[in-house]
């Protein structure tokens, strides 16, 4: 398909729910919007957390705090990220992020996929989706 004037909305089912999808539809001004998605849904407080563009770090949680570490699994695309215990136990999102609680820190496992299908799912919710 040739790259469209005006932004074209086209709906597909929620096996081409992929980030390359998007970005590919998106160089051809083409917005996907995916419908039924296959498997568990994601917890919503995934989608608040900011990711690096490449998807291997975690820049911010939902409550604004960068991670005092992280590392990155390559197989899994997960990234673990820690924040010391205070920034956590004080947090109005811990309720609904569920961290690890350990004596002087706090541990989440998190992915950039998990966070677009958590931001997926919001869209789905919106009336004008």
């Amino acid at each position: 398909m040739e790259k469209q004037a005006e932004t074209v909305t086209i709906v597909t089912d929620g096996a081409y729910s992929d980030t390359q999808n998007e970005e590919l539809a998106a160089e051809k001004n083409v917005r996907l919007a995916t419908t039924n998605l296959t498997g568990r849904e994601a917890e919503d407080s995934l989608a608040d957390f900011e990711f690096s563009e490449d998807g291997r770090k975690v820049i911010k949680c939902p409550g604004g705090h960068e991670p005092k570490s992280y590392s990155y699994n390559q197989e899994t695309g997960q990234c673990t990220i820690s924040f010391q215990k205070s920034q956590c136990q004080d947090c109005p999102h811990k309720e609904k992020c569920h961290p690890k609680m350990f004596k002087r820190v706090s541990r989440k496992t998190v992915s950039s996929k998990s966070n677009q299908r958590a931001k997926q799912q919001r869209e789905r919710s919106t009336e004008i989706f």
